[in-house]
């Protein structure tokens, strides 16, 4: 049996000269990081990366949805999501 949910996730990013970079899993940093979460019932959030260049750039972060379960278990039903983000601070764009 499984110890986690694959659709029960963590990602967190920390801002390092003006960049964010994802903090390595079984870190447990949280000061200043941005967290995407699903790690609650019924979340479904996969994946999550970042994108950008320089610190004067808009930093795209890229969110993968688990695929639904049954009857919907073909792997490419995406037909809700759910999970939650926390660390932005107002007047920030993402």
């Amino acid at each position: 049996m499984r110890s986690k949910h694959p659709q029960q996730n963590t990602f967190k990013f920390v801002k390092k000269d003006g960049l964010y970079e994802k903090v390595p899993d079984g870190q447990n940093q949280t000061d200043q990081c941005l967290i995407f979460s699903s790690n609650f019932d019924s979340g479904n959030l996969r994946g999550c990366q970042v994108k950008h260049e320089s610190p004067e750039e808009t930093p795209v972060f890229s969110i993968q949805i688990s695929a639904d379960g049954v009857p919907f278990d073909r792997g490419h039903y995406r037909t809700w999501f759910y999970f939650s983000v926390h660390g932005f601070k107002p007047g920030e764009s993402f």
